[in-house]
């Protein structure tokens, strides 16, 4: 089981090594399902105290999230037409996007690593989150976007600190 310090431990499921840091482990690859996550205990995963994707903070690969915006907190509401079924309303993330959760955990790492300047390929809403996050930490961020991104997309980019470049006629090229 995991130590009181790393709440979670993956073990490889070809070898059985394990690992706090999933990254460490021979097979661990993009999109596979090569490891078993183990806890002992799921709300030991979170600190209820803290606001947004902080409150995650011992399971994520930064030592510190030092501008969270409260990322993810966003409000459940209820619908009118499927009265069992609550809606979370990601639009209330600071860039209307929930992609802001993985912006601000990404450029808490480049920062931790001394990275000056980030590039992004997207469709438009993850160069816009990144774009926001990286004049926050102080970070140049390229952003390669569709030639059909909108005009008001590519000029928030730009707003926020982006170098808004447009290639291709949709994400795909």
């Amino acid at each position: 089981m995991p130590s009181e310090k790393n709440l979670v431990e993956f073990e490889e499921l070809t070898t059985g090594k394990r690992s706090s840091d999933i990254r460490s482990l021979p097979t661990a690859k993009k999109g596979y399902d090569t490891c078993i996550v183990h806890t002992p205990k799921p709300n030991q995963l979170f600190d209820a105290t803290q606001q947004g994707i902080t409150r995650y903070l011992s399971t994520l690969p930064v030592k510190s999230i030092p501008f969270s915006l409260g990322e993810g907190e966003t409000p459940l509401t209820q619908s009118k037409v499927f009265p069992n079924v609550f809606i979370k309303n990601e639009a209330m993330n600071p860039t209307g996007s929930f992609k802001d959760r993985e912006s601000a955990l990404a450029l808490a790492y480049a920062q931790e690593q001394g990275w000056k300047d980030l590039a992004i390929a997207s469709s438009g809403n993850a160069a816009l989150s990144g774009a926001f996050y990286a004049r926050i930490y102080g970070i140049r961020m390229t952003c390669y976007i569709p030639k059909n991104t909108s005009k008001a997309k590519s000029q928030m980019i730009e707003l926020f600190g982006g170098y808004a470049h447009k290639v291709g006629k949709n994400y795909e090229e």
